[in-house]
């Protein structure tokens, strides 16, 4: 069963849960050809590339930290235990934090700033039990502001300018259950299954407004680029629509 994929150059990682992670060569897109099936990252469920690293959420077993500089021969420089299940995971954009939605306990952040080529012991510096199971996460490119689908509980906007007081700043009942969220230009995109893509205006971060609702059976996950929203949704695949 296949949860994720992300992309570098002309190669995918398939986060494929049990399974671990598969390479695929897609630079003939036509004639995309797996390279590497790797079960030893496993049970692989979410991704974040860093530079030359692959982070992948595996859930009850941490995170992973592999060097990709050599697609076909991926470099594993270990697997650290977080608390909770490891859902999804992404860095700061100055490459000092990693952030981790780790599902029924909410959200905990590592500091990476003394990184070693992947190989050092990092310490945790934050955290917060969040409402419901963190699914997902992203940040703010400019302030120290986290969004979160946490299933039952929603859409969660966590400030953690002080790390070691990371505090919830608001939260939004979605009434589906909230699985993947995107910010894009002070909105936020989240899916939340039986309820669809709910669309947010969070320029006031304290008071998020739902400006919108995409109607589909199943909205599992999104992506954005400058002119279209996409959709995975269990029921009815591959859903697109402009960006309002």
């Amino acid at each position: 069963y296949s949860y994720k994929l992300a992309n570098k150059d002309s190669v995918i990682y398939l986060a494929a849960g049990t399974f671990g992670v598969s390479t695929v060569n897609v630079a003939d897109p036509l004639n995309p050809v797996i390279k590497q099936e790797n079960r030893a990252i496993a049970p692989a469920k979410n991704f974040h590339i860093m530079g030359s690293y692959l982070f992948t959420a595996v859930s009850e077993e941490g995170i992973n930290i592999t060097k990709i500089i050599e697609p076909e021969h991926p470099d594993i420089r270990q697997t650290f235990f977080v608390p909770g299940f490891a859902q999804a995971v992404c860095t700061s954009a100055d490459s000092n934090f990693l952030f981790i939605a780790c599902g029924e306990v909410g959200f905990t952040i590592f500091d990476i700033s003394d990184f070693q080529d992947g190989y050092n012991i990092y310490p945790v510096v934050g955290w917060i039990d969040t409402p419901g199971f963190a699914e997902d996460v992203t940040i703010h490119p400019d302030l120290p502001i986290a969004f979160l689908a946490c299933g039952t509980g929603g859409l969660v906007v966590v400030d953690y300018s002080d790390t070691s007081n990371v505090r919830m700043v608001s939260s939004y009942a979605t009434g589906g259950y909230a699985n993947e969220v995107v910010y894009k230009e002070n909105k936020v995109y989240i899916t939340t299954e039986l309820r669809g893509l709910q669309i947010f205006d969070v320029s006031n971060l304290y008071s998020p407004v739902r400006i919108g609702t995409v109607e589909t059976k199943y909205a599992k996950s999104v992506a954005l680029d400058n002119k279209y929203v996409y959709i995975a949704d269990e029921s009815e695949g591959l859903i697109i629509i402009s960006i309002p």
